[in-house]
Formats: structure tokens, C-alpha cells, sequence
């Protein structure tokens, strides 16, 4: 025969707070590493888009213009708009304003 634990209010509310202790814990180390994630895939495309332009031959005083602005003006508006979810469809619409194909991204925000 199996024994069956049968808790009491006090010790059921102690097993509830600890399970969502810990449960928060967890959350927030996942975030976190979701967090440091999302930082190397920015940093690896920024790497991409100046060793694109460096390979077209643009200056590194033009290179650095342009890491200047991504990293201020740039990263700013588009940080405006992410918090209404537009942040994508603005770059999209920006970039195909000038000409450039910018394909439409899978996942949200």
C-alpha cells in the first residue's frame, strides 16, 4: 500500500512558495541566457554588415560612420518602435523605401 502525504493549509502554502521561488529562478536565468543569445547574434550581424562593407571597399572611417549609427540613432529608433512590435516592419519599410530587398522576418520580437 502506498502512503499518501496529505499536506496542511500551512505546509501547502510553504510547498507553493517554494515551487514558484523556484520556478521564478529558473525564468529568470533563461532570460537571461535568451538575453546574452540575442547580444552574440546582434554583435555576429554587425560583424557581417562591416566586413560587407569593407569588402565592397568602403573606408574605415566610413565603416566606423556606420558602426557609430547603428549602435546610436539607429538602434534607437528601432528600440522605440520594438516596443510596439514595429520595430521589423519599420526596417523592412525603410529599407525597401531605398530600393533594398528586405525579406520579412519569421519570429516576433
Amino acid at each position: 500500500m502506498k502512503a499518501r502525504l496529505h499536506p496542511t493549509p500551512a505546509m501547502q502554502k510553504a510547498i507553493d512558495a517554494y515551487a514558484e521561488a523556484k520556478i521564478q529562478g529558473i525564468q529568470s536565468r533563461a532570460q537571461e541566457a535568451v538575453m546574452k543569445e540575442r547580444n552574440d547574434i546582434a554583435t555576429r550581424a554587425t560583424y557581417l554588415c562591416l566586413l560587407a562593407c569593407y569588402q565592397v571597399c568602403l573606408s574605415p572611417r566610413t565603416l566606423k560612420r556606420i558602426q557609430d549609427a547603428m549602435t546610436g540613432p539607429v538602434a534607437d529608433k528601432y528600440n522605440e518602435y520594438r516596443n510596439d512590435q514595429l520595430a521589423d516592419l519599420w526596417a523592412q519599410v525603410t529599407l525597401q523605401s531605398i530600393g533594398i530587398e528586405a525579406p520579412q522576418t519569421k519570429e516576433p520580437l
